[in-house]
Parts: structure tokens; C-alpha cells; sequence
């Protein structure tokens, strides 16, 4: 029986966003949309976590919902992640305080997710039970060990700078889909950082020629006004170079 996520989300292509990034690694995900709904569903199908997705105006609400599920005492105990936007970022610690397990931030890296649900619920005699931390991101040629740090494609070890490895992962983690430039800013630099946006597409055009060094095609994808994307595909929209 495959492990149940409860995901709280208003936004649907939230939803289907991380329902498919969790389903592939082998939960069953249902959805509800308002804080009454969680709450009835929790109770009804007792899943094996939660995911809600914060904005500014639920925050109390959904430190309230938390700290009640988890006073209900559900058995077996459901594990809460909270996702918020990073102008929410200062209200962590009352969410912790509140019983939320982990706190995830937008835009959300799916292996960040999955090793922690992983890491929490290994002893579940369900199949999660078998799950192990995803280290490991590939697509197309591209191989990265996040673990070790080691990035290869077609067998060719790269080296790559900090910020490009954390671009690489961000992007690795969910193919195809276009990050905006402030996404990649929220996920490669340190917080409290300015990064202007030519700054972003200086350091992605420094990744395009890295991961072309061995001379295979382009696998970033430009998508203008919009951002940047790993696709086998990069080069049919007729958008290249770094910006």
C-alpha cells in the first residue's frame, strides 16, 4: 500500500506540481483546498503527512490546524511540512513551535521534500519503508550526486562553481519546468542578497558552457520574460545565449 500525502493547497498548479513529484516516488497524494477540508481528511484517511501550502493570510490558521492534529494525537502520527513564500520567512519559528516538522520554502526543490518524508518515515511498515534519500538527480546525460557534489554528463566529470551547482540541483530537480529568475535567486544565493537579474543569466550562460563542454547539445532552455528550464528540447524555441 503506497504511503498517503495530504497536500493543503489553494493553487492548483501547486498541487499538481507536487503531487506528481511525490507520486513518483511512490506516494499516493489527495488534495484539499481549504483548512476544513484538512482537517476532515486528516481524521478520515489518517495520512502519513501533510503538506500545506502557506501564504500571508493562512499563517495563524495553519499553525492553529497543526498544533490541533497533533494534540488529536493520530494515530499512526502524522508528519507536518509547511511551505511558505520567503516574505513569510520570519514566521518559521512560531510554525515550528506550533508542531510543524519541516519547513519548506518556495519555490520548492523536490529533493529537499523527499529525502526528509524519506529520512522520517523509513520505519513505516508501509512501502515507504524501502524509500531511500534521493542523492542522486538525473536527466538526459546529466548525472548529479548531490551528496557527493559530483556532476557528470556522458560520463564526463564537470567542475562546477557553488552558485552553478545549486542552479543545476534546482533545476535537476524538476525537469522541464521554467524557474523564474527571483526563483533561482531564492535557491542558489544567500538569503538577504541582492542579485540583479543579469547577474542570473550570466551565471546560467556559465552553466550552459559547462555542461556543453564535452560536446553535447544544449539542455538549458531559455524561455524569455520568463526563465530557464533543463530540456531536452533547449534548442527548438530558437532562444539561446545566456539571457
Amino acid at each position: 500500500m503506497k504511503p498517503l500525502i495530504l497536500i493543503m493547497t489553494g493553487d492548483v498548479e501547486f498541487y499538481l506540481l507536487a503531487s506528481h513529484m511525490l507520486s513518483a516516488d511512490g506516494f499516493k497524494c489527495i488534495h484539499s483546498s481549504t483548512f476544513d477540508d484538512l482537517f476532515r481528511a486528516a481524521h478520515e484517511t489518517r495520512p502519513r503527512a501533510v503538506l500545506v501550502d502557506c501564504t500571508r493570510d493562512t499563517l495563524e490558521q495553519a499553525a492553529e490546524v497543526c498544533s490541533t492534529l497533533k494534540s488529536d494525537a493520530i494515530d499512526p502520527p502524522m508528519i507536518m511540512i509547511a511551505v511558505l513564500g520567503r516574505a513569510s520567512v520570519s514566521s518559521t519559528a512560531s510554525l515550528k513551535q506550533a508542531g510543524f516538522d519541516e519547513i519548506a520554502m518556495r519555490p520548492v526543490v523536490p529533493s529537499q521534500v523527499l529525502e526528509f518524508l524519506a529520512a522520517n518515515l523509513r520505519d513505516d511498515q508501509t512501502s515507504v519503508a524501502r524509500l531511500k534519500p534521493r542523492t542522486v538527480l538525473t536527466y538526459a546525460d546529466v548525472e548529479m550526486n548531490v551528496a557527493k557534489r559530483r556532476v557528470r554528463r556522458g560520463g564526463l566529470q564537470l567542475k562546477l562553481p557553488q552558485i552553478e551547482f545549486k542552479i543545476l540541483r534546482a533545476l535537476l530537480g524538476s525537469p522541464e519546468r521554467v524557474f523564474s529568475r527571483d526563483e533561482l535567486v531564492a535557491l542558489a544565493w544567500p538569503s538577504r542578497v541582492f542579485v540583479e537579474p543579469r547577474t542570473v543569466d550570466v551565471h546560467v550562460g556559465r552553466l550552459r558552457k559547462l555542461l556543453m563542454r564535452g560536446g553535447g547539445p544544449d539542455l538549458i532552455r531559455t524561455v524569455r520574460a520568463a526563465g530557464y528550464a533543463i530540456d531536452r528540447d533547449a534548442g527548438e524555441d530558437g532562444v539561446i545565449g545566456s539571457g
